[in-house]
């Protein structure tokens, strides 16, 4: 009598553990793509992020800058045309020499000017408005009609020595906190500042003209820097670049060059918050180097106010050096 044959109803170890195996290969492989899913759409997100917040302060920057004051000086032309119809009057032979001495003393004031300062620490003064940068900050004077609300905050002081001065010409001042507490530190009061504002990142400060010309007569910049606002603290490099028309510098004062420029180029670097590091201005100028081109954001802002370098003028500086040049000068 044979035995009929027992059907199996079950899986072998073998048949299990391939099957587990290729159930968490797939699990896996659906995980990793759903996490690099993930990433991508958070570095996409924060992209456009960057990309909208550089747009907003680029737009602010270009704003200030052709909204700059333009001071034009006088044709000299003018009034020599005026001075020799009037030759036989002694009053204005006397007031056209006055007028060369102020305008000697003028220059020489013109070529003392240092645009290398701290711009950050307080702004310069000049006696003429315009632009005042180097490669990290920049300092423009805006001409902004005061708001009817700060005019409003006057009539609330009962001491007016304690009233602020308003000015409708604004001392526009852009430049890099890289020291957390160095707004605290820098005040003459530190009770005067805000220790919860002071952070890093891209600074602006408005003063107004008026009183920064008063801050500067009487040693008190208490004002100045309570105005100073942290409008960015992702941007963590700076830079400006200045076309006179023919070439780019890194530097402007409107003092020395009688104007200006033609257009300011503005760089600014925006780092997420784990990668971000606030250098100081000696490692600023490297910073734009050290990091990915889609972290850079750059505009050309065109001053329509500003006066070209003739390139006649250029040209005949040219030919000079090389004059020079030849004969061993």
């Amino acid at each position: 009598m044979m035995l009929p044959n027992l059907q199996r109803h079950g899986f072998t170890l073998l048949e299990v553990i391939l099957a587990v195996s290729l159930t968490a290969i797939i699990a896996t492989m659906i995980a990793t793509a759903i996490d690099y899913h993930l990433r991508q759409l958070t570095a996409r997100r924060t992209q456009i992020r960057e990309a909208q917040l550089a747009r907003a302060i680029l737009r602010q920057i270009g704003d200030d800058l052709r909204g700059v004051v333009v001071h034009r000086p006088p044709i000299s032309s003018s009034l020599e045309e005026l001075s020799e119809s009037f030759e036989g009057a002694e009053g204005l032979i006397s007031g056209e020499q006055d007028l060369t001495e102020f305008e000697a003393g003028q220059d020489e004031a013109e070529l003392t000017t240092d645009t290398t300062s701290d711009l950050s620490t307080a702004p310069i003064v000049a006696t003429t408005p315009g632009l005042f940068g180097n490669e990290s900050q920049l300092q423009i004077d805006v001409s902004r009609i005061p708001r009817p609300e700060e005019y409003s905050l006057l009539a609330e002081f009962g001491d007016p020595s304690q009233m602020r001065m308003l000015s409708d010409v604004k001392t526009v001042t852009y430049f890099i906190q890289s020291d957390p507490m160095q707004m605290v530190n820098a005040a003459p009061n530190p009770d005067a500042a805000n220790p919860e504002a002071a952070t890093a990142g891209l600074g602006r400060r408005t003063v107004d003209r008026a009183t920064s010309r008063f801050a500067n007569d009487n040693g008190i910049f208490d004002l100045m820097d309570q105005n100073v606002e942290i409008l960015a603290p992702e941007v963590t490099a700076l830079q400006f670049a200045y076309f006179d028309g023919v070439e780019w510098s890194m530097e402007w004062d409107s003092e020395f060059r009688g104007g200006i420029p033609v257009a300011v180029e503005i760089s600014l670097v925006i780092l997420p918050e784990e990668e971000r590091q606030f250098d100081t201005r000696v490692e600023m100028e490297s910073a734009m180097n050290n990091v990915s081109t889609d972290h850079i954001y750059r505009l050309v802002v065109y001053l329509p106010g500003s006066d070209a370098v003739e390139l006649e003028e250029f040209a005949a500086g040219l030919t000079g050096d090389v004059d020079m040049e030849a004969s061993g000068l």
